[in-house]
């Protein structure tokens, strides 16, 4: 819970307010969607409570590993392929997440960018590592190559392949003007690659959209926090109180 209020508490004092919040249905993320929403909340107006609920969708769960769900990966790979193919409810192909991620760019996140249009929008997607890399690739080639670029001092890399406990990408998607986004008159030998560059635009969806990569796993909420010992693996209690509870408060 303290990495949740340390995340929440980062946004906040960068001055992030989410307009929408997308969640998987399982506890950890819809707990941390909670925990963000609550600090992004527009209190109440003539008497109604405004307060951001997170959107939650199965669509976000992370991989079904099946059978595999709590085996050790030492396990798993002393068995080989004929000990996961040979077990009743084999794990979800990585196919199948990416056509859960599709369903959630093609009917959820796209239309809120295209709604948008230039009016600056928040948006959170909490999600659990393997569906969010999938994301991540997925989301990527929705723009033309060129017009998806890193911010100073971020490194380039392949795939992000793992997610801290609570870390974030963030991405800044902006609209381009029409001026950037039409290409220029060519002349003779450019009119094969114009060809190409637009039949690319074309199955593009976001290819008059520009995105920059400001933070890779972002982990800055983090600092200074420490973990107590021994208790790495256990289970959230949501019931579970804070030690300052069990202490009576000096009265004044």
């Amino acid at each position: 819970m303290l990495q949740i209020q340390r995340l929440a508490l980062h946004f906040k004092a960068q001055g992030v307010a989410f307009n929408t919040v997308f969640s998987s249905d399982l506890l950890r993320a819809r707990t941390t969607a909670e925990g963000i929403c609550g600090l992004s909340s527009g209190g109440e107006q003539d008497g109604e409570s405004h307060a951001l609920q997170p959107i939650i969708l199965p669509l976000l769960r992370e991989k079904d590993f099946g059978a595999l769900e709590g085996k050790s990966w030492l396990a798993t790979r002393e068995g080989g392929a004929d000990f996961v193919s040979g077990m009743a409810g084999e794990p979800e192909s990585l196919a199948s997440v990416a056509s859960r991620v599709d369903s959630f760019l093609s009917c959820h996140l796209l239309p809120v960018l295209r709604d948008a249009g230039h009016t600056a929008q928040a948006v959170a997607i909490v999600s659990h590592g393997i569906l969010l890399s999938a994301l991540w690739e997925a989301l990527s080639q929705l723009f033309l190559s060129k017009h998806v670029v890193l911010a100073p001092g971020v490194k380039a890399v392949k795939r992000i392949s793992q997610w801290s406990n609570t870390g974030y990408l963030e991405l800044a998607i902006g609209k381009l003007d029409e001026a950037l986004s039409t290409p220029a008159p060519t002349k003779g030998g450019d009119q094969a690659q114009e060809n190409i560059e637009n039949h690319s635009a074309r199955n593009r969806p976001l290819h008059d959209y520009a995105i920059t990569i400001l933070t890779i796993n972002g982990r800055h909420h983090l600092s200074n926090l420490r973990r107590t010992p021994g208790v790495g693996s256990s289970k959230h209690d949501a019931k579970q109180l804070q030690i300052d509870n069990f202490f009576q408060k000096p009265k004044n």
